[in-house]
């Protein structure tokens, strides 16, 4: 039987792991070489300001698992907004042992997008 995995938007306290998964996909990928990330890029460009891009966490019990790494882009041709997932990483141990919970990531992102970002400014729906 399969651990319960839950999904959640990442906040300011998860800088920490969010690096360390970055820096983990990066080994993942072999290009840990080119990754420059640590706590105070990944702070500034995910939770600053002008947020560049968004984060939700996978766990496995209270394992952290994973993560997703997603903006909002545009559609000139479409006049429509939309999502690119720019990184979808499960840590290589836990891979195949959550619920599939991994699935429902795209309309997990967009109920969040729908409510509240992590940051708790008001998101709009995505379509």
């Amino acid at each position: 039987m399969s651990a319960a995995a839950r999904l959640r938007p990442a906040t300011q306290d998860d800088v920490p792991l969010i690096t360390q998964l970055i820096q983990e996909l990066a080994e993942y990928e072999k290009l840990a070489h080119t990754c420059v990330a640590d706590d105070t890029s990944v702070r500034e460009n995910l939770f600053g300001d002008r947020p560049a891009a968004e984060v939700v966490l996978a766990f496995i019990g209270d394992e952290p698992a994973g993560f997703a790494l997603y903006y909002e882009n545009y559609s000139t041709h479409l006049s429509r907004r939309g999502m690119h997932l720019e990184d979808l990483y499960v840590r290589e141990h836990l891979r195949g042992k959550g619920d599939r919970k991994v699935a429902a990531l795209p309309p997990h992102v967009r109920r969040c997008r729908a409510g509240l970002r992590a940051d708790g400014v008001g998101g709009s729906s995505m379509e």
